[in-house]
């Protein structure tokens, strides 16, 4: 054989197919359509206020938001039936009358809210809340307080109570009638009987009721201004100041 010439060429290699496959040419992805979401309630601006609770009968008096009695419908109600800005005038005495719903500890629980409340619907909002009360000098500081502290707490509920008197006598000058009178009372609550009799007689309408810690006379007290109405008692129980030898004497 003959070697090669030293300056001939290498011969090139013929192409064969690769004993390995290339790869499919990945294709061009694209990032998935994200769902739609789901219409949204419009927002309300900042400048919103709670929403009142939806009114119940027309006239009725409804609780707003924190549990507040709001008076507000009652009174559009009444403006717009004309009536009068006249309000009904209860007193209520605070010994062995509205004291004595108070539990162990001398703490009302609300059961008391509700009844006034529902006497407030009653009287369609036409109506306010006193108490009077006789306390010696030693016990005088501290039923004022007691009695105020009720009267505050359901004023802070919405609640029309007005003022807290406290007398160093039951009957008599020095006593609750010239308080009632005064202040224009139609109604009056009571345990003791000569306190009711000198109040009847200044023509004030008077329940002389017993000590209950459940306040069982307050339907009572309910029914006669369902029934009758406020504008009854407004026209017959105005009250009139009594001469000097109208008044009661004090029992012992």
């Amino acid at each position: 054989m003959v070697p090669p010439r030293p300056d001939r060429p290498v011969p090139k290699a013929h192409k064969t197919a690769s004993p390995k496959p290339s790869p499919p040419a990945t294709p061009v992805s694209t990032p998935p359509t994200p769902p739609t979401p789901p219409p949204q309630p419009p927002v309300a601006s900042s400048t919103s206020t709670a929403a009142v609770p939806t009114r119940g009968k027309a006239g009725a008096a409804i609780r707003a938001p924190g549990g507040r009695l709001d008076l507000g419908p009652l009174i559009r109600a009444r403006q717009e039936r004309g009536g009068g800005g006249n309000n009904l005038v209860v007193f209520f005495d605070w010994h062995d009358t509205l004291d004595c719903a108070r539990n162990a500890l001398k703490v009302f629980d609300n059961s008391i809210l509700e009844k006034f409340i529902s006497l407030v619907q009653v009287a369609q909002g036409r109506i306010e809340f006193h108490i009077v009360s006789f306390s010696g000098v030693a016990r005088g500081r501290q039923t004022e307080e007691e009695a105020n502290n009720l009267a505050e707490y359901c004023r802070s509920q919405g609640l029309p109570f007005r003022t807290v008197t406290v007398v160093n006598d039951p009957v008599g000058p020095g006593g609750k009638t010239p308080v009632l009178t005064s202040s224009g009372a139609n109604i009056h609550i009571d345990d003791r009987q000569d306190v009711c009799d000198e109040a009847a007689r200044a023509n004030i309408f008077t329940i002389c009721v017993y000590k209950s810690s459940t306040l069982s006379w307050w339907p009572q007290l309910e029914s006669a201004v369902r029934d009758k109405g406020v504008d009854y008692f407004l026209r017959n129980h105005a009250p009139v100041p009594l001469r000097g030898d109208q008044f009661s004497r004090r029992r012992n």
